[in-house]
This record gives C-alpha cells, sequence and structure tokens, in this order.
C-alpha cells in the first residue's frame, strides 16, 4: 500500500508530533510507569506494544495516590504483540494514581515495552464524549533535575469560548524515586514575574506518590509558567499538567500536557485550523534574563505567512494566534527559535475543535508538543493503534528540510505484519494515510516506522452518532532501538531482489525478500530480518485449504489455524508435512482448477490484484520457475517468474504449468463453491477488505481474485446469503480416508467431517475431534474422560490476553433458539478450587440473549470443582452466571483458548435451554453429535 495524501476531512486535523513525560538514562528499578485518573468518570485503559521478539510475562502494580499498591494484574506477550488492559472501577472511582510495569524475569520493561494510558468517557448511548491521553514514563537513574530547566509547563485557565468559567488546570507531581523528596513549585505570571501566591513548596513527597495542585483557576482565568525545583540533585521526579475545560454548551474537554525543558530550536511545531480548530502556540521562557524570540510560520506550501522577533521578559511569554494569519481550514507549521545562546524555551500548539464555523463552544481539545531530543536522534518510531469505539487513526509525518523516505508497517495483536508502506514526504509538508483503512475496525496494533528525520505522531478522531466529529485525541510516537525494531523496515538497506538471493545468502531459512524491487529491500527469516534472525523458518503455511490441496492433493483436509503466522496444513487431521506428502513441486503438477481460475483473473487484471503472501504460494501455482512473491504482504502482491510475471509468460497459467488436471474432489469443490455462493458479485480481494466491511468476525476472503469472491465469517458467508459457506462445503467433499480418519478420531464419533449437527435441541462434541492447537496438550493420564482423550492447556497463563492456542468447532443449529453452553472440565493440578480451573471461549455467530448475562467476545469460563470432572461452566467472576446464545438456523461456530495452566477440557454441549432438561449423567453418556 502506498501511503498518500487523502481529501478525508479528518487530513485537515494537524499531525501530533511526538512527546513523552521523561526518557530514560538508565532504568534504576527496571520499571515502566504510568497514570490513571477515575475522576470525571473516566475509566482508565492502559495500552501497550511489545517491540521485541518472544514471549514474556509482566505484572502491572496499579497504586493509589499514596504508592501504595491496590492490585496486582498479569500481562503475557507473544512477540511483537499488543495488549490492552481496561483498569477495575472499583479501584479507580474517583481516585486517581499510578501504575509500574515489572517484567517476570527481572529485565528491564522498558527494553521490550511502551506503553500509554487513555481515559475514557461515553455516553449512555456509547459515542465517546472525553477522551484524554497520557504516556507512561522511564524511570531515570541519577541527577534527573540537576537543570530546572527540564521539568517546566505552562498553565491557562483563561476560557477559548469567552465563558466567564475558568479552564481548571491540575499540576501532577510524581515522585518517581526510591526515597522521599523535598520540592519546590516556582510560578510566574505571563509577564515573568513571579506568583508568590501560587508557588508552592511540597515537603516529603513519598516514594511512588502522586499529588495534584491547582494552578490558575482557583484565582480566575490567568496564564503563567511553573517550574518545578527539588531540593536534591537526585531526586526523579515527574510532572505534568491536565486542563479541564466546560464549554458553555456544556461539552466537556481534557487535554494532557507533559512538562519540557529548553530549546533554541523546536523544529517542526504543527498549526491547524481545520474542522474549524481555535490554534495558539503558547511560548514560555525559561531564561533569568530577557531574551529575543524569533517566530516563523508557514503554511501548508511551506510559503512563509508570518516572520517575527519578539522579546520576551524573564520566564514571560508570548501567544500566536494562529488564525490571524491562516485561514479556517488550512494547515501550516510553525518553528521557535532564541536569537543567541540562551537558555530557550518552551513551546506547545494548543487546538480547540468547533461544532461550527462561528460557532464559539469548544467540542474537543488537544495539544501538540516539539519532538524531544531523544526522539530526534532515533531511528525507529512506534505508534499505537487502536479503532474501537468507530476511532479513525490518522497517522501523520511531517517532512524536514531535505524531504524524507517513510519506510513501516502494521503489526497486528499477535505480532504479525501485514502491511508494508512507503512513500517520499514532501518537503516541510504534512504527510498523512488513513491507518484505519488499512486495519479496518475494531482492531488494536501498531504501525513500526523505520525512519524518523521528520516529525510523526497519531490523531485518533471519535465519531458522534450522525457521523460529525465528536473527540479527537493526540497519542504520542515512542522512539524505539533500531536494532530492536525487527520488524520495522530500514531506510536505505536494499539487500535483495528475489527470495532466490535471500536464500543464497541465508539458506534455506529464508523465506522472503521483503519490499522487493524498493531500495529498502530485506531478507525475511520467517517474521524477522535474516541478519537480525538465523531461528529456524516459521510455520505459515496457507491461508486457505485450497491452498493446502494445491502443494499436497486431495488428502489435504483442512488449513489449521488459517490466518495466523502458525498455519498447518492437515491430511486426514494430521500434518501434511509430516506424513511424507509430496512437495510443492511435485503436487503442481496436480493443482486445482481454481488456481486456473485465480491466474486467469490475475493476468487480465491490469497488475492490480493481491496475488500472493509468500513465494510458496507462486511456486504451489506456476511450479518451480516462480522465484518470488513481488510486493508481498501488500494489495499488489505479484508471481515472479525469473525477472517476469508469471501471469504474463506464455502458456504460464497455472494449469498450463501443470502437467496433469485438477483432481475429481477439487473440481467438485470449486463446483460446489460456485454454485453455492447465490451471487456471482466480487466482494473482495483481501482479507482486510472483509475486516474492514464486516469487522473482526471476518475470517477470510474466500475464491480470492475471482468474481465470485466472498467474505467468510467464521464457515458462513458474512452477508448470509445461501446459508452455510462454500468453505465449508469445500472442507466437507474431502476424500473418504480423511472421512474416514476423522470418524474415528473419537470412540463416540458420528458420521460425516463437516459441522457437528444439533439433534432435538442437543449439539455434543470431544474436544479432540479438532487438533491440539499450541499450548494445549493431548492426554489419557486422567481417568473418567469420555472419547479417546482430553486436551489440557499447558502453556502459560494468559489471564488478560485470550486467543492462544485458539481452536475452532463447528456446528450447525436445525432448530433456532436459546442454546445453554457447557464444557465438561477438570483442575488438572494442584489443590485449590480457584486455581487452574477456567479457559477462554467465544461465541463466532448468534446473538446475546435479554435478560441472560451478555457475551460479547471472549469470556472466561470456570468452574471450582476440584477432584472430578464436572459440567459446572459459568462466567463473571464473585457473581457466577450462566452462558446462554441465541442461535439462528444454520451454521455456528465455538473458539476456545488457554487461559489457565492445567485447566483440562473433555467435551463440549450446547442445549436448547426451553426444552432440553440437563443432568451430568446424561450428558456424560450422550454420543458425540453426527457431522455434515
Amino acid at each position: 500500500m502506498k501511503i498518500k495524501r487523502s481529501a478525508a476531512l479528518l487530513l485537515g486535523l494537524v499531525l501530533s508530533l511526538s512527546t513523552s513525560l521523561s526518557i530514560a538514562k538508565a532504568n534504576e528499578t527496571n520499571e515502566i510507569l504510568g497514570f490513571w485518573n477515575g475522576f470525571q468518570s473516566l475509566t482508565s485503559v492502559i495500552e501497550c506494544h511489545k517491540f521485541t521478539e518472544g514471549s514474556e510475562s509482566f505484572t502491572v502494580e496499579v497504586r493509589n495516590q499514596a504508592g501504595q499498591a491496590v492490585d496486582s494484574i498479569g500481562l503475557e506477550f507473544e512477540g511483537l504483540g499488543t495488549r490492552h488492559l481496561i483498569l477495575s472501577e472499583a479501584v479507580t472511582k474517583d481516585a486517581y494514581g499510578s501504575f509500574a510495569i515489572t517484567s517476570e524475569n527481572g529485565a528491564s520493561a522498558s527494553g521490550d515495552l511502551r506503553c500509554h494510558s487513555i481515559m475514557y468517557r461515553l455516553r449512555p448511548s456509547g459515542e465517546v464524549e472525553l477522551v484524554m491521553t497520557t504516556p507512561a514514563v522511564l524511570p531515570e537513574d541519577g541527577p534527573a533535575n540537576a537543570e530546572l530547566e527540564k521539568v517546566a509547563g505552562i498553565y491557562n485557565s483563561v476560557n477559548p469560548d469567552g465563558d466567564a468559567a475558568p479552564v481548571s488546570n491540575w499540576l501532577t507531581l510524581f515522585n518517581a524515586g526510591n526515597k522521599p523528596a523535598d520540592l519546590f513549585v516556582e510560578v510566574h505570571g505571563i509577564d515573568g514575574r513571579p506568583d508568590a501566591q501560587q508557588s508552592v513548596r511540597i515537603e516529603q513527597l513519598g516514594a511512588k506518590e502522586r499529588r495534584d495542585i491547582a494552578l490558575g483557576h482557583p484565582f480566575g482565568q490567568q496564564i503563567g509558567l511553573y517550574k518545578v525545583v527539588t531540593d536534591n540533585e537526585d531526586s526523579n521526579i515527574v510532572s505534568f499538567s491536565t486542563r479541564f475545560g466546560q464549554s458553555s454548551d456544556g461539552s466537556e474537554y481534557a487535554i494532557v500536557l507533559p512538562s519540557q525543558g529548553a530549546t533554541c530550536d523546536t523544529a517542526l511545531l504543527p498549526t491547524s485550523t481545520f474542522d474549524p480548530a481555535l490554534n495558539w502556540i503558547e511560548v514560555a521562557s525559561l531564561s533569568p534574563s530577557a531574551q529575543t524570540l524569533a517566530a516563523q510560520l508557514s503554511n501548508e506550501t511551506g510559503a512563509s505567512v508570518l516572520s517575527e522577533e519578539t522579546e520576551v521578559a524573564a520566564y514571560g511569554q508570548h501567544h500566536i494566534s494562529v488564525n490571524s494569519v491562516l485561514p479556517l481550514q488550512s494547515l501550516g507549521h510553525a518553528r521557535i527559535n532564541c536569537t543567541a545562546e540562551t537558555p530557550g524555551f518552551i513551546a506547545q500548539s494548543i487546538y480547540y475543535g468547533h461544532p461550527a464555523a462561528g460557532i464559539s463552544a469548544v467540542r474537543w481539545a488537544y495539544a501538540t508538543q516539539p519532538p524531544s531530543e531523544e526522539t530526534r536522534a532515533v531511528s525507529s518510531l512506534l505508534l499505537s493503534l487502536n479503532t474501537f469505539l468507530g476511532a479513525s487513526n490518522w497517522v501523520n509525518f511531517l517532512g524536514n528540510e531535505e524531504g524524507e523516505t517513510l519506510d513501516a508497517q502494521f503489526v497486528d495483536p499477535a505480532g504479525n505484519s501485514f502491511i508494508s508502506s512507503a512513500t517520499l514526504a514532501r518537503e516541510k509538508q504534512t504527510n498523512a494515510f488513513a491507518a484505519h483503512s488499512a486495519v479496518g475496525s475494531n482492531f488494536v496494533g501498531m504501525l513500526l516506522a523505520g525512519s524518523n528525520s521528520g516529525a510523526f505522531s497519531l490523531l485518533r478522531a471519535f465519531p458522534e452518532a450522525d457521523g460529525s466529529l465528536a473527540y479527537v485525541t493526540s497519542v504520542s510516537a515512542f522512539s524505539i532501538p533500531k536494532a530492536q525494531a525487527q520488524i520495522a523496515a530500514v531506510s536505505g538497506a536494499d539487500e535483495c531482489d528475489f527470495t532466490s538471493e535471500c536464500k543464497a545468502a541465508f539458506g534455506s531459512q529464508a523465506t522472503d525478500c521483503f519490499n522487493s524491487r524498493s531500495d529498502s529491500s530485506i531478507c525475511l527469516c520467517g517474521s524477522s530480518p535474516c541478519d537480525e534472525d538465523t531461528s529456524s523458518e516459521t510455520e505459515d503455511q496457507c491461508n486457505r485449504t485450497v491452498e493446502c490441496k494445491r502443494i499436497y492433493g486431495n488428502s489435504a483436509n483442512d488449513c489449521f489455524d488459517s490466518r495466523s503466522s502458525r498455519s498447518v496444513c492437515l491430511c486426514n487431521n494430521e500434518r501434511c508435512d509430516e506424513l511424507g506428502s509430496s512437495s510443492s513441486s511435485s503436487s503442481s503438477s496436480s493443482s486445482s482448477s481454481s488456481s486456473s481460475s485465480s491466474s486467469s483473473s490475475s493476468s487480465s487484471s491490469g497488475g492490480t490484484l493481491d496475488q500472493c503472501d509468500f513465494t510458496s504460494q507462486c511456486k504451489a501455482i506456476y511450479g518451480s520457475k516462480a522465484n518470488d512473491c513481488l510486493n508481498s504482504r501488500s494489495d499488489k502482491s505479484i508471481c515472479m517468474c525469473g525477472r517476469n510475471r508469471c501471469d504474463q509468460l506464455s502458456g504460464s497459467s497455472s494449469s498450463s504449468s501443470s502437467s496433469s488436471s485438477s483432481s475429481s474432489s477439487s473440481s467438485s469443490s470449486s463446483s460446489s463453491s460456485s454454485s453455492s455462493s447465490g451471487s456471482s458479485g466480487d466482494q473482495c480481494n483481501t482479507t482486510s477488505q472483509c475486516k474492514s466491511i464486516y469487522g473482526s468476525s471476518a475470517s477470510d476472503c474466500q475464491n480470492s481474485q475471482k468474481n465470485n469472491s466472498i467474505c467468510i465469517c467464521g464457515n458462513a458467508r458474512c452477508d448470509g446469503v445461501g446459508g452455510s459457506s462454500s468453505s465449508s462445503s469445500s472442507s466437507s467433499s474431502s476424500s473418504s480416508s480423511s472421512s474416514s480418519s476423522s470418524s474415528s478420531s473419537s470412540s463416540s464419533s458420528g458420521s460425516g467431517s463437516g459441522a457437528f449437527i444439533e439433534k432435538d435441541g442437543i449439539v455434543l462434541f470431544e474436544v479432540e475431534s479438532r487438533p491440539a492447537a499450541s499450548g494445549w496438550s493431548k492426554k489419557t493420564s486422567i481417568s473418567g474422560f469420555k472419547g479417546n482423550s482430553y486436551y489440557e492447556w499447558s502453556g502459560p497463563n494468559h489471564f488478560n490476553n485470550p486467543g492462544n492456542g485458539k481452536i475452532r468447532y463447528t456446528f450447525k443449529i436445525n432448530n433456532a433458539g436459546v442454546y445453554e453452553f457447557r464444557w465438561r472440565s477438570r483442575i488438572a493440578k494442584g489443590n485449590d478450587n480457584t486455581e487452574h480451573n477456567d479457559n477462554w471461549m467465544q461465541f463466532i455467530g448468534g446473538s446475546n440473549v435479554s435478560g441472560e448475562f451478555k457475551i460479547n467476545g471472549w469470556t472466561k469460563v470456570y468452574q471450582n470443582n476440584k477432584g472430578k470432572w464436572t459440567w459446572r461452566s459459568v462466567t463473571k467472576d464473585h457473581d457466577p452466571q450462566r452462558i446462554r446464545r441465541n442461535f439462528s438456523k444454520g451454521t455456528h461456530s465455538i473458539e476456545i483458548s488457554g487461559r489457565s495452566n492445567g485447566h483440562a477440557i473433555d467435551r463440549i454441549a450446547l442445549f436448547k435451554a426451553n426444552s432440553v432438561s440437563f443432568s451430568e449423567s446424561k450428558f456424560n453418556n450422550l454420543p458425540e453429535s453426527n457431522r455434515q
């Protein structure tokens, strides 16, 4: 995907430069520290991203105002993963405090994570009403405040819409050190004169204690400067201010402003009057004597619209109205300089958004500050993405004087990189792109940017019910060490043109020439650059069952764990590559007719289709002459044969490159797929397009690259046309030996190998009827199980991040209605009935039942009976709730994933709540349901 300027309304919102509360020189405590606020009915959420490879466990200790621990929560990550943690209202209501994140292996958490906290308030109707974001900090070791200019900020209680009520300003002071600290908050008025009335001494601010003090608003509408001065040079004080305002129409807004250090060059400070906004640049001097400020404002094209020099009094301020030099709906940028070698200034750009032109009421507000020196110096950045609550995510990049090439990748919550982007940023101009369009709705993850001499950041914009703008917040960009940004593309590194060149250099572990044919190409071994990771090849064999059939022939009956980085082709429920099946080159001689159709479609596309993700997919279609998936992981990928497109070589269609015709079952499957489509519409080219339409429930673009492509949600069409999906019918048309193998997988298994069929209000299946995903152990050591085995979660605890070791079970409902879910499980280790007693479950399909506990996504299912197998299956801590779901007639699914190490599951059942009576003996002895 090429990043380009969009005409969308929100591009008028100016980019937000990266800011931080503190950057570590060294991390004495190995903690990442952050802040939460439960006043104003705010809900606090911690958003964290792991930017290094490998699984790791962390602990989040939630602390109150005094620094005392009030909650402790586990947080587990896979490599390059994203986790969000909602703090309990029981802890945070009408209070404020901090949190500390530590690694359970004793290493520095800051070496792996970047985090921030975001505070929301929603209207009863569900729209966002108020948002504010606070970056987490990395405690410094040593004289953090030896230079007093490093901890200062501007307070401003003037109401921007002219109302008489002042804007509240609260200064947060936090002692990040390990011993009490004495400090003095030195306050100056807008003219620089000392304000003895507001200046305050604070004695014995305890270790990890947070204290918020009022500035400005107790005395009306005022503007001033604060400096935090510590008595001891080795004290470690973090500070930031928060402005809470209420507009004349009742709207509320909040801005978080980290304290700053003096600079004589702010670099590029953005300005904007879009949507429409009142924009002020606030500048304060940190010099004890008068100094001259040089201000330069430019419009979007870089042309100067204001150039002035102004003498600013010692500790005085100068504010610039951007609206006086830029018309409404305009972009620009500013640069603030000193004219001599002086302590310098602090500066920030403040935006107050109005519902419409001519209306003074303020609907939203946010701020941008100059990037820190540390952020300017690094070569890789991490930006946090979140499109829940309907949020648009606008990633912005402001080019420097020379222009700048942006190399970036999106990374999903599981750490899979799925889109590569590059563009040339224009000199001193704003470049922006809609990340929400690339990742779809209800997505969390990150964007890793591999170049940073310009300025980056992100705006999250939330909609009203009518589609208008409800609120905007800026989210800081985080600096990360280049050596640890293992997925970020490295600008200027041109390693390869073809995957074969990578294999020649790095051997068979090389899987791709990433960004091939660009000047930033990288050899990838699995998901990591080969020159940084020599681990064995990553298992990502397939996206769809048909791809397995192309490689292994008709014996392949499933692409297990499809759409993950651990997908495996299954042949009769065993791994194909462990059964001595034919290789891709040999199976290419029996490629399916669907391959031919795909190739034909591609050939006539003009080169705009998405043909492949991996070179192995090209080889499966075109044989050994295919040597690269060009532009892999983009929406313009092309299979290359030598230096030419495979589909443009004479006689190069996949069918002609195969020495024999497709198998009868593959042909039958293709025919079935076509006939069951219910429509000849071409819905998609990639799964991401389906996700952008149907949300996270979309799991596949079936028949992609054909004119009858269909978005699939679970095992059914997302649009609900034609009942069960062609994918389901395709998988059920596997060979008789596959059916036989599946049938014999459980001693009580019914006939068929497809979806389990509900009969008389009951559907029941053995857990081992699907292959055990990573983290699950197939066992028989505890007696009393049904079928031929049970599954025990032997992976690590995943108390806050479901979806690990995911297994999906599909069933067909013939009698629509409300069904109750239960599984037969056991505490397989320990002697405590509150431990090792739960795992995760989610429904794919169906709807919540009025009056019953609502199940939205993954839910914890637990029991409290030790020493025996039990059907007790409830959710909601301290208030057990039964699990019920309303299912329409048709195909639906259930997914399970690991949560507590040592919890075992034997079989799973759904029964119609109003017509089937449940008893353990009855459901213990029921046979497994028949299958399609």
